[in-house]
């Protein structure tokens, strides 16, 4: 029986921090807060720091409620004791919230070639701009 509680918990933590990553993506994807096809407005302002921020801040946020929920629920049930089932359940959420790196990744690599920004940073010496070009 202790088996199933431990999986439980750790699927738990893992499925809540999968949606919660998943979900706050799609509402930013929806809203445009996030772009990762390679679309940018502006020439010569370079947004991808600001789009990994809020990839990153997703990510975090999902390990967060997924670990928080779940000891939450646990702690309820009388289920966490000790040290090892926290780094566990902590461990699970992190797990699931790496949803966020692969859905952040389809748009970057369904954008093409075509477009004058493509989903790879340019570096000071690749790039367009007459004032890069110039040592």
């Amino acid at each position: 029986m202790a088996f199933r509680t431990w999986g439980r918990l750790l699927l738990t933590a893992l499925g809540v921090s999968l949606l919660a990553g998943a979900g706050q993506l799609g509402v930013a994807f929806g809203f445009g807060i996030v772009r990762l096809d390679g679309s940018f407005t502006g020439g010569s302002v370079n947004q991808w720091p600001a789009q990994l921020v809020w990839a990153g801040w997703f990510a975090a946020n999902a390990a967060v409620a997924g670990a928080v929920l779940t000891e939450r629920l646990a702690r309820r049930d009388g289920l966490l004791t000790g040290t090892v089932r926290p780094v566990a359940v902590a461990a699970a959420a992190a797990l699931g919230a790496t949803v966020v790196a692969p859905l952040c990744m389809a748009p970057c690599g369904l954008a093409g070639h075509s477009h004058h920004h493509t989903c790879r940073p340019q570096s000071p010496s690749t790039s367009s701009s007459p004032i890069a070009a110039h040592p």
